[in-house]
């Protein structure tokens, strides 16, 4: 079992040609047809598999087995889903992202509900809140900074993500604003054209 999943995006057409194939065909392919899928012992790295872009983590959750157990096991061929057991990887529908959703809003109203009942977790959390939603710039010495420099890490430090080519809208690690990343996806993911996939590693 894979220590921590992602969501990912990925080409069905990248993704139908090669997950039918036996250990040994996808291996003879990739050497061909993609080097970097393939690690200096032979292994696949799954990462590189597709072409596909990763858009959720899931470090942290405590649901990923529920999330594995409703998606549809992305290998066909039993030699290769063998091989490749450790990554868990799985092909997900509209409805388990949902379920992705709502488990982590169960997550987040357990967490908020302890910081109710507990006055300086409270407290700390509105601290870290608040430094969140402060430039760096106003704790952080930067007089030996650029002015691109310093505009850089203020954006990097921010929960949120205004760059426009990185298609993902929260820098922020914690779940009560990573779950607009999978609220996005789920409103405007092209599933007519991109298999949701599900894996670890």
């Amino acid at each position: 079992m894979s220590y921590r999943y992602r969501f990912a995006s990925a080409k069905k057409e990248n993704v139908d040609k090669l997950k039918d194939m036996s250990i040994d065909e996808l291996k003879r392919f990739l050497s061909e047809a993609n080097p970097s899928a393939l690690d200096g012992e032979g292994y696949v790295q799954i990462w590189e598999l597709f072409g596909q872009k990763e858009f959720y983590d899931f470090f942290g959750c405590d649901f990923v087995n529920k999330i594995s157990e409703k998606g549809i096991p992305l290998f066909t061929a039993s030699d290769t889903a063998e091989e490749l057991s450790g990554y868990d990887a799985k092909v997900c529908n509209k409805d388990v992202l949902l379920f992705a959703i709502d488990e982590l809003r169960k997550s987040i109203q357990n967490y908020l509900q302890v910081l109710s009942e507990d006055e300086s977790c409270a407290k700390a959390h509105l601290t870290t809140k608040a430094r969140e939603w402060q430039l760096s710039s106003e704790w952080f010495p930067c007089d030996n900074m650029s002015d691109e420099k310093v505009a850089e890490m203020n954006a990097r430090h921010l929960p949120y993500n205004i760059d426009v080519n990185n298609p993902r809208i929260i820098n922020s690690a914690r779940f009560e604003y990573t779950i607009f990343e999978l609220v996005y996806a789920y409103k405007h993911f092209d599933w007519e054209n991109n298999y949701l996939i599900f894996y670890g590693w």
